[in-house]
């Protein structure tokens, strides 16, 4: 179920989980877009590990791009490859400076999924800190209410976003 209409950033949901997929528009290499674009198209037909191998093959020849990390990560995460998708959301923030919302939104919502709820909770705070968008921020709130849930702890998700 596609949620947004932003032609840049789709975030899928599935079940109860919001995947941030990040589209090719800034992407230069043709071969590349291409790619990258047939990896989203197989993502959204269920067709992960094809999905993976575009991704890797567009990585062969854009070794730095913020983009095919996130999403490489995206795939990762859903395949229960928690330790690369984790590597892969890291690389895509120091490639971008920090700055790639979706990538630390990922890479927090991972976190927290294997126990590390305090580093988990440091990357929404961070989100929080650099982005006034108030779309992002409504899916960091529900990002972190959700982590408090799966701890059991009510009351914190009840207050989760009064900050």
């Amino acid at each position: 179920m596609k949620v947004s209409d932003n032609p840049y950033i789709e975030y899928l949901k599935i079940d109860l989980d919001l995947y941030i997929y990040i589209s090719d528009f800034k992407i230069e290499n043709k071969q590349v877009k291409d790619l990258s674009y047939q990896a989203l198209e197989l993502v959204r037909n269920g067709n992960l590990t094809k999905a993976k191998e575009n991704l890797l093959q567009a990585m062969q020849i854009s070794k730095n791009d913020p983009i095919l990390f996130n999403n490489l990560a995206n795939i990762e995460y859903e395949q229960y490859e928690f330790k690369k998708a984790i590597e892969h959301y890291e690389k895509s923030l120091i490639l971008s400076d920090s700055l790639y919302i979706s990538a630390g939104m990922n890479l927090g919502k991972t976190y927290s999924l294997i126990g590390e709820k305090e580093k988990s909770q440091l990357i929404f705070d961070e989100i929080l800190k650099k982005t006034n968008n108030d779309f992002l921020r409504g899916i960091t709130y529900f990002e972190i209410t959700r982590k408090h849930l799966d701890y059991g702890e009510i009351n914190e998700a009840k207050t989760s976003n009064n900050s």
